[in-house]
């Protein structure tokens, strides 16, 4: 009887001691799962908090159901609700620059763009909705002529500031864009140069085309008035000549330089402040469009524009 006593008690210390260390293993393993959960590290900590603008003025005309103006001194920023998630547009009144931050449906930051002119620049990193990084883009890259080099170029040597003369309200006498250049011979440009594109109306009201190298900053092609003042080097007999009617290849020429017909860009001009036209469904980037103006403009922006 003794002996099965001892082995009776023997067997519960046994169980209680399996027991304890289930449950210390447990514990362990909980503990293991909450410090994976709750110090996951993050790339990006930045959330989208719509109470930042509570001190800011909100532009109830050009507000709707998809999207809020808010306004304070020269700053505005709209921010759109969409079906994937958030957008916030900052900008500044006269400036070209503008910022656009894009958030996951959870409020963690999906991703920034710096815009100069509309067209991207800088450094872009993408992040997944957990806040970890996923995609880098430089912008940059292939130009070794910079944004910054571009506007001491065009200020030293045209006299205008791209950046200190520019005015929203009269957005329209500027014009930048750029683009990796051709990928096969054509005309005098070189293959594989990346080069910007650029309009302004001078101090002499005359309106100034060029292209311009994005590798060394030399001008490839100038005109004054969409007359060519032919690059150095260029043979005006040879076939192809931009002064020949009908012939003209730069974009940036007129209906009645290319001789053809250009659909008219829609929406009506809105310049912030003004009355807004009669009809008016959606104002976006310094135009008023009607419902079937927006629909049809909104099919054409690509998808990071879309989903504001």
């Amino acid at each position: 009887m003794e002996n099965h006593e001892k082995k009776c008690k023997m067997r519960n210390i046994i169980t209680i001691a399996i027991f304890s260390l289930m449950m210390i293993n447990c514990k362990g393993q909980e503990k293991k799962d909450t410090i994976t959960i709750k110090n996951f590290k993050k790339d990006t900590m930045e959330y989208f908090h719509e109470n930042r603008y509570n001190d800011w003025k909100l532009d109830k005309e050009n507000s709707n159901i998809n999207h809020k103006r808010y306004i304070k001194d020269k700053n505005w920023v709209t921010i759109y609700f969409g079906k994937e998630g958030y957008t916030e547009q900052i900008q500044q009144i006269d400036s070209p620059y503008e910022e656009y931050k894009y958030y996951h449906k959870n409020t963690l930051l999906k991703a920034k763009v710096v815009r100069f002119y509309g067209f991207p620049i800088g450094h872009n990193k993408e992040y997944d909705e957990y806040g970890k990084l996923i995609n880098e883009i430089n912008y940059d890259e292939p130009y070794k002529f910079s944004v910054g080099d571009l506007i001491a170029k065009i200020q030293h040597e045209f006299g205008i500031g791209l950046v200190n003369d520019y005015r929203s309200s009269e957005a329209v006498n500027f014009y930048v864009t750029r683009w990796t250049g051709y990928t096969s011979k054509f005309l005098y440009y070189q293959t594989n140069v990346p080069f910007y594109q650029v309009k302004f109306l001078n101090k002499k009201n005359e309106w100034i085309y060029l292209e311009i190298s994005g590798i060394d900053g030399s001008i490839i092609t100038e005109q004054v008035n969409g007359k060519y003042l032919i690059p150095k080097g260029y043979n005006p007999e040879q076939k192809g000549n931009p002064n020949e009617k009908n012939k003209s290849f730069s974009f940036l020429a007129s209906p009645e330089e290319k001789g053809d017909y250009q659909k008219p860009e829609l929406g009506a001009i809105y310049t912030e402040g003004s009355k807004v036209p009669e009809g008016t469904y959606q104002i976006y980037e310094g135009r008023a469009y009607t419902k079937a103006e927006w629909e049809a403009f909104h099919k054409s922006l690509p998808w990071w524009k879309r989903i504001m």
